[in-house]
């Protein structure tokens, strides 16, 4: 497990707002029944997953007044049925405010992680050095937790953000006076020398041009795996070095498809989607 992990990814004033959001001003219920007095909390799996996000679960209890972390399962560790994730010592009032927000938060990223991590094995299966990428097709303001849970189940981001990186699409030369690839190419360069420079293609003719035109790279769109591998192959024979990118519509019934092929990376939103795993959380008079 890589320690950078092992940490919170998400500052202190963004977990307070997911607090406010459930339970400002007041917990009606735990009021009402006027529950107080020193407990624990055990944030617990039902099913063999991934952990993921644990860290920020464990902050939001402590943020909620709770009084100490007795035991906590990092992110990235293998879990099975049963194991105890999360263990929080506090008041039972300061427990339940946090209790539903955290345990969500374990149970979506925790899915998130343990597909990735399903998907890397099956690219996996086929050998070579492909790498499963994720998109930045995240819910606005979680995307940290996306990519926590990405590494965790190892993949990698495939683009952080627009800020990172340098990818043309269709939309962008739609609307500049370039008309060859050769020309797109070109003004990037010129503007950030430094940076590669990743073109989409959306044919196996814009695919040949983009690499001719010395891209860096080159995303295949929604390609068939036929167009793919005469693509890797033409890339061969030239003996460039342009790595080869596929993406679009690639889930868990057709990624082995595309791995055989040993592209250079697969970009896949699908381990975004899907059910959180089985978690639950019990609360306890000390």
């Amino acid at each position: 497990m890589r320690h950078s992990l092992s940490t919170q990814w998400v500052p202190d004033d963004k977990l307070e707002e997911w607090l406010r959001e459930d339970s400002y001003p007041l917990d009606l219920t735990s009021f009402a029944l006027n529950i107080h007095g020193k407990a624990v909390a055990r944030v617990i799996t039902r099913e063999k997953s991934i952990v993921a996000c644990t860290e920020e679960a464990a902050r939001l209890y402590m943020l909620a007044g709770a009084e100490r972390v007795r035991r906590l399962v990092h992110t990235g560790a293998t879990v099975t049925p049963g194991q105890i994730l999360l263990e929080v010592v506090g008041d039972a009032y300061s427990l339940h405010k946090a209790w539903r927000v955290a345990q969500t938060i374990i149970a979506v990223f925790s899915g998130v992680a343990t597909r990735t991590r399903r998907f890397v094995e099956l690219i996996r299966k086929h050998g070579g050095r492909t790498v499963l990428a994720t998109t930045r097709k995240t819910l606005p303001g979680l995307r940290p937790l996306y990519i926590k849970s990405v590494i965790a189940g190892g993949g990698v981001p495939h683009r952080l953000g627009l800020y990172d990186s340098i990818l043309v699409f269709p939309n962008h030369k739609r609307l500049i006076a370039a008309k060859t690839a050769e020309e797109l190419v070109q003004m990037v360069k010129q503007v950030f020398p430094e940076k590669p420079v990743t073109i989409e293609a959306k044919s196996l003719d814009e695919a040949i041009e983009a690499i001719d035109a010395g891209a860096d790279a080159v995303q295949l769109d929604k390609l068939a795996p036929s167009e793919v591998r005469e693509i890797i192959d033409y890339i061969r024979r030239k003996h460039l070095n342009t790595k080869v990118i596929v993406a679009g519509n690639i889930g868990i019934d057709n990624i082995e498809d595309y791995a055989r092929l040993e592209p250079d990376i697969i970009v896949s939103s699908a381990p975004y989607y899907g059910k959180p795993i089985d978690i639950t959380t019990t609360i306890e008079r000390i």
